[in-house]
This record gives structure tokens, C-alpha cells and sequence, in this order.
């Protein structure tokens, strides 16, 4: 039976705010992640950077590209700036893979493994401390 006291709307923010604080993890991951694909290009093992995007790093940014939709979809709560700041974060995430699969497709495998090094390491480690504030502020709210 569905709970339909009401009560709905604030699990949901709570097991949010729950998942935004305990993404730590996940970012440090996306970061081993980064540099073993981006290791192997340097290194000239194309194939096995290859295998790596491709088997795991691009699952793992479509699953988080995701994750960043519907949590736009429940930070309409949040204040203005912090709202803000998450867009432009999504929008920066949009834009740097697009540019990781035109550098793929046109094998240029040493500005892919830049990419992963250093522009979406860099933008995953700024999600990463916004996450926590969008938390502390979804909260505030509920």
C-alpha cells in the first residue's frame, strides 16, 4: 500500500541529501577512473585506453549525466546561486563530453586522455564539493 500521507516528498529529499553527502567515494573513483584510462594513452597503449573509456568511464558519465538530471529536477528548492552553480556545472559536464567523443571519434587519444586528466577531473572534484552544500541546503528546505 502507498503511502499517500504526504510523507513521500520528504523521503525523497532525505535520501537525497543522504546520496549527495555520501558521494565522496564515487568522485574519487571517476578520478582512478581518469587517470588509468588517461595512464594507458600515455603510455601508448591505445587499446587498453581504448577498452577502459569505453567499458567503464563512458557507463559511469552517463549514469552521473543522468543522476545530474533528476537532481535538477529536485533542487528546484535550492536557493538561486546554489541552483545556479549546479547548472553551470551541468553545463560544463555537457560540454567537456561533448568534446571527449569528437577528440574519440577523431583519435586524438592524447587530448582524450587530457581531458580525462585534467579538464574532467577538475570539474568532477568541483561537484564534488558542491554536493555537500546542495545537501546542507535541500535540507534546510525539507
Amino acid at each position: 500500500m502507498v503511502d499517500q500521507s504526504g510523507d513521500a516528498p520528504g523521503k525523497v529529499t532525505e535520501m537525497t541529501t543522504k546520496v549527495l553527502r555520501q558521494s565522496g567515494p564515487a568522485f574519487e573513483e571517476f578520478r582512478a577512473m581518469f587517470k588509468d584510462c588517461s595512464d594507458a594513452f600515455d603510455r601508448g597503449d591505445d587499446e587498453s585506453g581504448r577498452s577502459t573509456l569505453v567499458e567503464e568511464v563512458i557507463p559511469r558519465l552517463r549514469e552521473f549525466a543522468g543522476f545530474c538530471a533528476t537532481l535538477l529536477d529536485s533542487t528546484g528548492a535550492a536557493t538561486p546561486a546554489l541552483r545556479s552553480e549546479f547548472v553551470a556545472k551541468c553545463e560544463s559536464f555537457e560540454e567537456i563530453l561533448t568534446t571527449l567523443v569528437t577528440e574519440l571519434e577523431g583519435q586524438n587519444l592524447t587530448e582524450v586522455g587530457d581531458i580525462l586528466r585534467f579538464d574532467l577531473v577538475d570539474l568532477m572534484m568541483a561537484f564534488a564539493s558542491l554536493f555537500p552544500r546542495l545537501a546542507d541546503d535541500l535540507q534546510g528546505k525539507d
